[in-house]
């Protein structure tokens, strides 16, 4: 028996995934299937052959994410310099199984998060972070047309300017004071929020712009030349694209890919 990452995550056996392509795609049915260990937590993974995944979520409501990639990754899709999902299927729920669900082409790669290197600031991680950079500004340059603005699945907490979770903030910080014993200087990070919200507030407000939102570790695929492939657009959304900064922070991919982060985006990393 598996364990269950969610408290209300749905049973999701080798039969049953099995038991959907008979039903639903057929010409995939024969192929060998393969359930993956290494898959986040949003989704199961089972590879088709050597060519296809089949992708079910984990979750109640976790279709929702999976249509709207079938709506909009061919639409974004062909302006990003890496290999995203290409969804080839997306079937809708049914009596065998509560959720839509994909199926896609494989990309080729190694998730990064099993991805190591022997020394810092290595020539292949300044690449990486080069890479994942070009994605990410070419994600700002891709137009935003009016249907985008008005898709509820596109509007997201993760899109909203800065200023709006100042709150929370001061409330984090006025909890984190409670707790002895944490090695924060709570003073200093009350010093560097101040700071950052004054910026916000004489900063003009930009166009919408499309951003991936959870660009962390187990969404990138890496090869010997730098970034492979960038997966789960589950979280795709348009609004202040500031959000995908966190990926240089959150992977800390080396000195050198911070570095490339301020060069790159200098009014935005600061």
């Amino acid at each position: 028996m598996r364990a269950k990452l969610h408290a209300n995550e749905l049973s999701i056996s080798d039969a049953l995934a099995h038991d959907l392509l008979s039903a639903h795609a057929p010409r995939f049915a024969e192929l060998p299937l393969t359930r993956l260990d290494n898959t986040g937590s949003t989704n199961v993974l089972f590879r088709m052959g050597d060519e296809f995944l089949l992708r079910l979520p984990r979750q109640p409501g976790g279709g929702e994410c999976i249509a709207k990639e079938h709506r909009w990754l061919p639409f974004i899709g062909p302006s990003i310099p890496c290999a995203v999902p290409d969804v080839l299927r997306l079937v809708e729920a049914s009596n065998k199984f509560p959720e839509r669900w994909s199926i896609l082409r494989w990309i080729d790669g190694t998730a990064l998060n099993s991805f190591s290197s022997e020394q810092e600031d290595t020539p292949g991680e300044r690449q990486l972070a080069r890479d994942l950079s070009a994605v990410i500004l070419s994600l700002r340059r891709i137009p935003v047309p009016p249907s985008a603005t008005v898709d509820p699945t596109l509007q997201s907490y993760r899109g909203e300017p800065f200023a709006n979770i100042h709150n929370q903030m001061m409330r984090n910080i006025a909890y984190c004071k409670n707790h002895k014993g944490l090695d924060l200087d709570l003073s200093l990070v009350t010093r560097v929020w101040e700071h950052s919200m004054h910026k916000a507030k004489s900063y003009q407000r930009r166009a919408p712009a499309w951003f991936h939102a959870d660009l962390v570790a187990e969404n990138l695929l890496v090869n010997g030349d730098g970034l492979a492939g960038v997966l789960d657009f589950g979280s795709l959304g348009v609004g202040d694209p500031t959000v995908d900064l966190h990926g240089a922070w959150a992977l800390a991919i080396a000195i050198g890919a911070i570095a490339y982060y301020w060069d790159s985006m200098p009014t935005r990393a600061r």
